[in-house]
Formats: structure tokens, C-alpha cells, sequence
């Protein structure tokens, strides 16, 4: 790469441009960044000056070369602002392969919208957008951005990289603060190819000729693998709000400052409460009712107004608007519980499926959404208050087994949801099928699903059926078939079910050749997710899933036929989990048992080969066959 650079310059020099009116050359980019890289940071300098704790200044330049049209979106940049950031610069400029500026946008020709990733309708937020475009590859778009905060609360951090196939030639993040300000930071996953120079009151961080990462099945998180440091003040200041962060019981205190004295109900409400209170004996119940009520009058809608969308709506507001969000619909549960006179505490969590990356250790903001505690002597309720369907107390994988804050009146105290494991993620099937000489079959299938089988299935139960019939035909995994009829039974507790029973017609599910017809024994549980071959894996092996999942397919063949070849049972068992598989048969009846059982856990990155083949395994003995045979 380095070689063509030097005759691109040759043919700029003759045709009399200036290297010094060169600009990020695409062809000076070292061959080692561009594998596996469909972008380049070609320089990204970012300085942090923190002036009091109520003041900060932000100046930030970003190059970023775009190899093909994959990236293309990586170069896409947007920048948000409120009544406590100001955006007080904002360019950006385009130069082709050679260098040479092309294109160039200032403030008024950004994109200026309403930040609403959720759909919300409520947001003080907005985004100055820079969406540029160029069908000619490569090519470098330059952003240039100054902000200021009047708030110490979240200050900047430093993600040099937050993306697969994304190289970076040189990255640098400057922090600098007053003798008076107590800071505090932390460096993750620092390498290599980092540096790092301090003064009294600054610290240099630098990056530099960091390869792309390639995606890796079953990786960790990215907080695992991926450089960046969190900043924080020990003392910060949030719209008027004070606050400290030196233990988590601190941290809680400030958000327990923030939510103070919005658990008010109006009176209309509490007459209603009054009225459900009065059927349920006992505090559990009362939770349970609270909650149904709470979900038939209430939906979610995502709220950024007010102090940054960090302080709740008052329970008064929700109540009367009938919406709120997280924070809204968690405080507004609260209040009904704090008038029944049981204790709950809003708790913040890191929510998101698999997204379990959390440091005790640092103590400052790293979460994403409310739920609800609800403690009692022999268990705890955990109540999801967004949803207007999740069973009372089940919260599925998007805020299971992670580390939460609850908030208390003393401040936070650290907590963690339940997992769900094998016992309780299970998924058991009885079927059965008659089979014709024709192929042609006709099946019965009956499904339980539980604990996070059933987190996957709960969407059936909240549509209508003509969708629910859309979506059966999307989850079973079988060449061609016709539902004839379903019915769906849903066991609605803190341990919640479902029991789906559907009635199938499967053209031709058994081939045809002369006299024979060729039988797959696994009806619906058919393995098809191999992780891909790699040859050189670089991340753990990441498991984060267990369950036991278990299949009985009883088969009526045909009177005529004979069975003249059978699948072998077949048994694998090791670390990442068990596989069964049998076949036993009894006049004309075949009996297909099957049971596959997965275990989570942390695998070195050498185990690949058999973490794979392992799959390979089920996934082969999952499309055996049985072969009958007419009889003349």
C-alpha cells in the first residue's frame, strides 16, 4: 500500500499539487489495517476539559477512510444535544482517494432531528445527523465537533473502537480537570498497541495501527475485549442536583434524591386501589393484582424530557396520562405498592439480551432501564413494569442474571436477578404422525415451553390469531407444511408456560424412490446452528445459554411396509453438554425419542475445533433417516 502512495505522489507532484495540500491518502494506509477492514480511523482526537464541576468542554476530530461500500455507514455520524449540552461547532469535509478535499458540510447543512431510538414521542434530545455519500471508493470523511456540558454527570469516556471490520491507524483521548475536582477513571482491556502519558492535572491515551476485528461465534461482550475507560467525578452536579460517587450506596442516594416525593397517587386512583386491595388476603396477591391492573392501564412509551431522562415522571403524571417509561412505570408500580404498604425498591439494570457486562468495582452510570424489587421473607418479585403482557415476577432474557442497584432510602445496594437454567429453560414435545405410501403425512404436535422457551414463544400470546398462525409458520423448522389447527394454553405465573398444540399436513415429508420411502425421524427439533469453522479463533467461547429440550415422535407407518433400515441410537456427552438420540419400533409403530441438553459456560479459544464439531455432531444425527420398504 505504502508503495503506491509513493508513486500517487510522484503523479501529484508532476501534475503540480502540493503535498501539503494532501489529506489523509488513502493508499498510505498500511496493508496491516486495511485486512479485514471495511473502514479505517485514519485520526481521531478527542480532548476532554472538565472546567468545574459544573462546566466541561468537549473538542473532537474524527477521519475515518472508507475502503467499500460495507463501510460506508461507519462514516456516518451524529451528535446530540439538549439543554444541558450545546453544540457550539460542528463541520465535516470529504476528500478523495488522493486527499483532496471534495465536498465540505457546515451546521446548517447537518440533519437536525428529534432523537427518538425507541419511537418515543417525548424527547428534549436531538441529533445533528452527517449521512455522507460517495459511490467512488475509497474516500476519508473529517468531522470536527465542540460541545459543552453544564453538568459533571456521565462525563465522556474514550471507545476508540466500537465495531467489527473497523481499523484504527491512530486514536488519542486527552483528560484534563481542575486540582479542585476530585476524578476518577478506569482502563479496560488496554494492549498493545495503547500509550499513556499523565501530568498533574491531564492524561494522554493513544492508540495507534490497531487491526480490524473479525466476528467470532459465541465471543464475549464487547466490554470484555474492547479498550475504552469510563471517567467519572467523585463529586458531580446534575440540573441543580448534587451528588457523589464514591460507593454504590452514594450513587443510590443521588437517584433516590432525584425520585424523592414523585410516589403520590391522585385520588381517583387510590379508590381503585382500594377496590383490589380489598379481594387479596395476603401480600403477595395484592402484588400480583397491582401489577395486572398496573398493565391493563398503562402502556410504555420511552420519555427523554426533563433532567437528561434520568428522573422519573411522578407516579400523579403516569397515572393520569395512562404511559410513562421505565422509570415512569417502575416509580408508578412503586407507589401502588408503597399505599399497600409493601416495600419495593426501583432498581436500575444493564438491560438486553446477553448484554451482562457490569463492574462492581466502578461505581457510576451503567445502566439502561427500571425494573421493580419486590422483596418478601422466602423469595423476591421482580416485576418487568414496560410490558403490558410479562407474567408477574418472570423477567425473560432481557434483565435475567446481571448485577442490578437497588435504590433504597439509605442508598444503592447492589443485587442480582435470577438465571434461568437448565431446570427451569425447558422445552418437552410429544407428537404424533401417520405416515401414508404416498409421503404425504399428517402430524399432531404438542409442545411445552418453559423458563426461557417459553420467554421465546410469550409473543405468541399477545397477538390475535390471525398472527399468531403467521408466526407458527415461522418457527417450525420443516420443509413444507399446512397448519390445519392450533391452540395455544398459557400458564400465566411468576414460573410461567406454554402448552401449544397444532395439527400439521406434510406433503410428501417422506420421499419417495420405487418401492421405498425415506423417513427424517426428528419431526420439528432439526439442529441447524454450527458455529462456522475458523482457523485461528482469537475470543473465549462464550456459552451463555442452557437448556434441556426433549422430543417424543411416535410414527403410524404404513401396513404394507417394512422397515428395512434404521438410524443408529446415538449418544454424546461432554463439557458443553448431552445428546441422546433412540429408535425403538413395535409393529407398525416407530418411536423417535430424542434429547439434547446444553450447558453454559467459558471455553478457551483452542476448544473451538470441538466446540464446533460438537454441533456437527447433533446436527448430522438430527437429519438421519429411516428407510422403509414396500412389501411385494
Amino acid at each position: 500500500m505504502q508503495k503506491h502512495c509513493t508513486l500517487f505522489l510522484i503523479l501529484m507532484i508532476n501534475l503540480g499539487v502540493q503535498a501539503k495540500d494532501l489529506k489523509y491518502i488513502a493508499f498510505s494506509i498500511p496493508d496491516s489495517l486495511t485486512k479485514d477492514a471495511c473502514a479505517v480511523i485514519r485520526n481521531e482526537h478527542m480532548e476532554v476539559n472538565i472546567i468545574s464541576q459544573t462546566k466541561i468542554q468537549v473538542q473532537l476530530t474524527k477521519a475515518i477512510t472508507v475502503l467499500n461500500s460495507k463501510g460506508q455507514t461507519k462514516a456516518w455520524e451524529a451528535f446530540s444535544y439538549d439543554k444541558n449540552k450545546k453544540i457550539t461547532a460542528i463541520s465535516a469535509r470529504m476528500y478523495n482517494v488522493l486527499g483532496q478535499e471534495v465536498e465540505k458540510w457546515n451546521k446548517s447543512q447537518w440533519e437536525d432531528e428529534s432523537y427518538d431510538p425507541y419511537g418515543s414521542a417525548y424527547s428534549d434530545t436531538r441529533m445533528l445527523i452527517c449521512k455522507p455519500i460517495r459511490n467512488s471508493y475509497p474516500y476519508t470523511i473529517e468531522y470536527s465537533v465542540s460541545y459543552e456540558r453544564d453538568n459533571t454527570y456521565m462525563i465522556d469516556g474514550w471507545y476508540p473502537i466500537w465495531e467489527d471490520d473497523l481499523s484504527i491507524e491512530k486514536s488519542t483521548f486527552v483528560l484534563s480537570y481542575p486540582s479542585d475536582l476530585k476524578m476518577k477513571f478506569k482502563e479496560y482491556n488496554l494492549n498493545k498497541h495503547i500509550t499513556k502519558q499523565s501530568t498533574p492535572l491531564s492524561i494522554t491515551w493513544e492508540l495507534t495501527n490497531m487491526p480490524a476485528y473479525k466476528s467470532e461465534p459465541y465471543r464475549p461482550s464487547k466490554k470484555e475485549y474492547l479498550p475504552f475507560v469510563s471517567v467519572d467525578a467523585n463529586d458531580f452536579t446534575y440540573s441543580g442536583y448534587s451528588g457523589k460517587s464514591d460507593t454504590w450506596k452514594d450513587f443510590g442516594m443521588f437517584i433516590a434524591q432525584l425520585n424523592r416525593d414523585r410516589a403520590q397517587l391522585p385520588q381517583n386512583r387510590i379508590q381503585e386501589i382500594d377496590a383490589i386491595l380489598n379481594t387479596c388476603t395476603e401480600d403477595v396477591s395484592k402484588v400480583k393484582a397491582l401489577y395486572k391492573y398496573m398493565q391493563s392501564h398503562t402502556r410504555y412509551v420511552n420519555i427523554s424530557i426533563g433532567i437528561g431522562g434520568i428522573q422519573t415522571f411522578p407516579a400523579k403524571t403516569v397515572s393520569e396520562n395512562g404511559y410513562g417509561d421505565c422509570k415512569a412505570l417502575s416509580n408508578y408500580m412503586y407507589a401502588m405498592l408503597k399505599y399497600a404498604g409493601i416495600t419495593s425498591y426501583f432498581t436500575l439494570v444493564n438491560a438486553g439480551t446477553y448484554n451482562y457486562g457490569f463492574d462492581v468495582d466502578y461505581v457510576g452510570h451503567q445502566f439502561n432501564h427500571a425494573i421493580l424489587c419486590v422483596p418478601f421473607p422466602n423469595d423476591t418479585i421482580w416485576l418487568e413494569c414496560t410490558s403490558q403482557t410479562m407474567p408477574c415476577g418472570f423477567l425473560g432474557d432481557f434483565t435475567d442474571n446481571r448485577q442490578v442497584l437497588l435504590i433504597t432510602e439509605q442508598g444503592g445496594v447492589l443485587a442480582k436477578t435470577p438465571k434461568y437454567g437448565k431446570v427451569q429453560n425447558m422445552l418437552f414435545r410429544k407428537a404424533e404422525v401417520e405416515v401414508m405410501e404416498s409421503g404425504n403425512c399428517t402430524a399432531k404436535l404438542v409442545s411445552f415451553y418453559a423458563g426461557l422457551e417459553y420467554d421465546e414463544k410469550h409473543r405468541l400470546t399477545v397477538v390475535d390469531k390471525e398472527q399468531q398462525l403467521k408466526m407458527l409458520y415461522k418457527d417450525f423448522n420443516i420443509p413444507n407444511f399446512t397448519i390445519d389447527s392450533f391452540d395455544l394454553n398459557c400458564d400465566e405465573t411468576s414460573k410461567p408456560n406454554l402448552v401449544e398444540e397444532v395439527r400439521l399436513t406434510l406433503p410428501k415429508y417422506a420421499s419417495t424412490s420405487g418401492t421405498r420411502l425415506f423417513l427424517p425421524v426428528n419431526l420439528a427439533s432439526k439442529w441447524n446452528d454450527v458455529p462456522r469453522k475458523l482457523n485461528n479463533r482469537t475470543f473465549d467461547i462464550h456459552m451463555h445459554s442452557e437448556f434441556f429440550n426433549s422430543d417424543t415422535i411416535q410414527y403410524a407407518l404404513p401396513l404394507n411396509y417394512t422397515i428395512e433400515a434404521l438410524p443408529q441410537d446415538f449418544s454424546l456427552e461432554n463439557k458443553y453438554g448431552k445428546y441422546t438420540s433412540e429408535i425403538r419400533v413395535s409393529q407398525n409403530i416407530l418411536v423417535y425419542v430424542r434429547h439434547i441438553e446444553l450447558n453454559s459456560g467459558i471455553y478457551s479459544p483452542d476448544e473451538y475445533t470441538a466446540f464446533s464439531d460438537f454441533f456437527e455432531e447433533i446436527r448430522k444425527n438430527d437429519s438421519a433417516l429411516a428407510v422403509l420398504k414396500r412389501v411385494e
